[in-house]
């Protein structure tokens, strides 16, 4: 019964701060939710309550491999238009950047931006770019950020996949490496946030790099030289060239089961 009530209690938290748009529920809570089954590691991760560095750190058994994490979340091929109206593909993409979907006629999406110019100079300097998709705008919407803004068409929307989800009616990014999804969804954009995220990604994408790098291991075969013959008293070894006597003058065979004698 106490058991119950704890778990219950659990849960009635989480809802009640998930539901404040200002907080959300303390790691310790949602580590207590996903051990007693009241909440998946992957809805923690995509509500953004935990980052997948956490998640890796409590939970390993349940992590997936990065490898895995890139194919599944792989951008698709797309043709869309920047603000400023040139063409932007998938090709455009960098290697590693947060790629954050914003509406710039609401509040909500106009600070997220405001984080992003902020933090745009300490995310380029470790590594890492930033990639804005307009998912609303108006003709107050300005074009000018040192990182590409571009539209969010029909092209892209398919381009995301099953992530299209995660973007609908709302502010989020996510930070994409090899231009595949890869960190939790985020509820709210900061600046802080992206500046001490950044360094951990670039590093990750040298990890999947230096993995791919690695020279596989390949099968050496004797020549036939260096098999050796097998007979019924075992392997016969041949002499060295330096030796001065053949082996008929040298080894006389006795029995197999005792050593063999050499003439000195």
């Amino acid at each position: 019964m106490k058991r119950w009530i704890s778990i219950l209690t659990a849960v009635l938290c989480i809802a009640s701060m998930a539901g404040c748009s200002e907080r959300k529920p303390s790691t310790e809570d949602v580590e207590k939710a996903i051990r007693n089954g009241d909440m998946t590691l992957e809805d923690a991760l995509e509500k953004g309550y935990v980052s997948e560095e956490w998640a890796d750190r409590h939970f390993p058994d349940d992590s997936v491999p990065a490898m895995d994490k890139l194919e599944a979340n792989r951008i698709g091929d797309f043709t869309t238009k920047t603000l400023s109206g040139e063409d932007f593909t998938r090709e455009d993409l960098p290697q590693v950047f947060f790629f954050a979907f914003l509406d710039l006629t609401t509040d909500e999406g106009m600070k997220a931006q405001e984080q992003m110019l902020k933090a745009y100079e300490e995310v380029k300097e470790a590594g890492a770019e930033l990639v804005l998709a307009v998912t609303k705008q108006d003709e107050s919407t300005k074009a000018e950020a040192p990182f590409p803004m571009i539209v969010f068409n029909d092209s892209l929307k398919e381009a995301v996949g099953k992530n299209i989800e995660m973007i609908t009616d709302k502010n989020t990014g996510s930070w994409c490496v090899e231009r595949a999804f890869l960190s939790a969804w985020y509820s709210k954009i900061e600046a802080q946030t992206l500046t001490e995220s950044a360094a951990s990604f670039v590093e990750m994408l040298e990890g999947l790099e230096n993995s791919e790098q690695t020279p596989p291991v390949e099968d050496v075969k004797p020549s036939e030289e260096e098999i050796p013959e097998i007979t019924d008293n075992g392997p016969v070894v041949p002499l060295t060239d330096n030796s001065s006597s053949s082996q008929d003058d040298d080894v006389i065979p006795d029995d197999p089961g005792k050593p063999m004698e050499v003439k000195g």
